[in-house]
């Protein structure tokens, strides 16, 4: 407006336009000025009205808080009339050639649309005339708000401002401000601006003649809140950006870090937990987007998604076994160990008694796998289980018994009547380590000792079966022979009888000499009619009687 009325202000007196621009100052210090960020236009009214700078229409990354102020200064104080009509109707003109081409102008739907009318009096043009009738802006007023998106505060910078008027125009009376001081500033840019933007410094067209000489990694940029210009580090990048001799003031952001901002910062906040970059030397993470879930974990942190653990399929069961940790296997993820054991009598046969969830949802393999514990039966069908001893294992005999045997098993051995126990025992049982706690009865055949030959006569009835000569086995029979004008004295069979060791028993005590069989002479010698033997022996006088002349 004209602006030419005077009051005190923060303990200075000032024009209405000198705190109008104060105010304006004020109040975007606390907003960003940028293409991406706030777009401002501004525009003055007096006598005649008119868009002092657009950055709305057309918008350009040139068009920074910086070159703001430097437009802003070149405002200039140009009557003593007060149009607020012209200058409603000028902001309806700028938000109709943004619906109008919204490609050109990068028309933004969701960001809000706000006109701020800053007089220090009351409406008192009309067109070109002087009219204070139908001056306060209202059918304009009104058509800005029909648009349905523009909101419109209204702001009185001195006591002459018809605070009625400025209320009816606003959007709501709620949106009318009197501005004593600048205490309200704050809340007032945030509810102009909506969401914080947060980029801090606009490096884009931004010539670098308005910086000194930067950090290889640095730009000159714009600070969008002050308007100032510095060296900033790139993003992914950190440090002051200044240049220097003796070393670079921009550091890259490592690993599992990312660059969040330009500006200065002291580091580069780390990835979300759970996530990391993929990060190679001159390629930092740039954004958050350049976070990305570690293996086994699911989530987005660029879309503000926590990366959690990736579930597991079930664990599959196992026969004859168990899950040892099922309450931690039935929540598994991404690296979970599965323990299994075997049940009793069981044993595991794979190399682990465990698995782990991969990355895939799935389980790493072999799955552990249980067998039942056996122990060889190495006896059965062989020839000393057939003849030696008689076998049994839980109470089956042995013509039934498998070659492997479950463990706790019983088994027990008797040598046949023909065999004596060599060694081993006669008890044996399956361990659970599938080997036997003892060794398999030793069963060996009984021999019986040779007989003393006490006759020179004396034979035996079959050579086989000679006693005289050697050993025979448990079971067999010595017949004895006499030949003619002999009588056999003693028993004629001798039978070999088990014993309780390697030496069987004969059924005769042969430790007693009578009881060993021999031969008697019973006929008495016969001579021929000659005088003379076969041998030449001449037969001079009759044998004596008693003597045993065959010998």
């Amino acid at each position: 407006g004209s602006m030419v009325s005077t009051g005190s202000f923060q303990g200075r007196t000032m024009t209405g336009f000198q705190i109008s621009k104060a105010f304006v100052k004020a109040l975007l210090s606390e907003v960003r000025v940028a293409s991406n960020a706030t777009r401002i236009a501004i525009g003055t009214f007096s006598s005649d009205h008119r868009i002092n700078f657009n950055y709305i229409l057309n918008p350009s990354y040139a068009n920074t808080k910086c070159k703001f102020n430097d437009d802003f200064k070149k405002i200039k104080f140009d009557g003593f009339m007060t149009n607020i009509k012209g200058s409603l109707q000028d902001a309806y003109n700028v938000f109709r050639s943004l619906d109008s081409d919204p490609v050109t102008h990068s028309r933004r739907p969701r960001s809000n649309k706000v006109v701020i009318l800053l007089t220090d009096g009351v409406g008192n043009m009309v067109g070109n005339r002087v009219d204070s009738a139908g001056a306060d802006g209202a059918p304009e007023a009104l058509r800005l708000k029909q648009t349905g998106y523009v909101e419109l505060y209204t702001v009185g910078v001195t006591h002459a401002t018809d605070q009625n008027m400025l209320k009816k125009i606003a959007t709501d009376p709620s949106l009318f401000l009197y501005s004593k001081d600048f205490t309200d500033l704050g809340n007032l840019a945030a509810n102009i601006r909506g969401d914080p933007y947060e980029k801090d410094y606009e490096t884009h067209q931004v010539d670098e003649k308005h910086c000194e000489q930067c950090d290889a990694n640095a730009l000159c940029g714009c600070n969008l809140k002050t308007g100032n210009y510095r060296c900033v580090c790139k993003r992914g990048w950190y440090g002051t950006g200044e240049y220097k001799r003796t070393g670079h003031t921009c550091f890259e952001c490592s690993k599992d870090t990312y660059g969040q901002r330009r500006g200065y910062t002291n580091g580069c906040p780390k990835c979300p937990a759970n996530s990391g970059t993929k990060h190679s030397p001159g390629r930092p993470a740039l954004s958050l987007k350049g976070c990305f879930c570690n293996i086994g974990f699911t989530g987005n942190p660029g879309l503000g998604i926590p990366c959690t653990p990736t579930p597991c399929v079930p664990a599959p069961s196992i026969n004859f076994g168990v899950i040892v940790n099922k309450a931690v296997c039935d929540e598994s993820t991404y690296g979970t160990k599965c323990y299994y054991k075997c049940k009793q009598g069981y044993k595991m046969t794979t190399s682990r008694d465990f698995i782990q969830c991969t990355e895939k949802k799935t389980w790493d393999l072999p799955v552990p796998k249980c067998e039942l514990i056996t122990c060889k039966a190495t006896w059965v069908g062989t020839p000393a289980a057939t003849h030696s001893y008689i076998n049994q294992c839980n109470n089956t005999l042995m013509d039934k018994i498998e070659k492997t045997l479950p463990a706790g098993t019983s088994c027990t051995f008797t040598c046949n009547r023909k065999y004596y126990k060599h060694g081993g025992d006669e008890n044996i049982q399956c361990l659970q380590s599938g080997d036997w706690n003892g060794e398999i009865l030793d069963c060996r055949e009984s021999k019986c000792p040779i007989i003393p030959r006490l006759s020179k006569v004396i034979g035996v009835q079959d050579p086989e079966f000679d006693c005289f000569n050697k050993t025979l086995k448990v079971g067999d029979k010595c017949a004895f022979w006499c030949p003619g004008g002999y009588s056999l004295k003693g028993r004629a069979v001798f039978e070999c009888l088990p014993g309780s060791s390697a030496i069987g028993n004969w059924n005769v005590n042969t430790g007693i000499t009578s009881n060993i069989p021999t031969c008697i002479d019973i006929e008495k010698p016969k001579f021929a009619d000659t005088d003379r033997c076969d041998l030449g022996i001449q037969i001079v006088s009759e044998t004596l009687p008693g003597r045993n002349y065959a010998d």
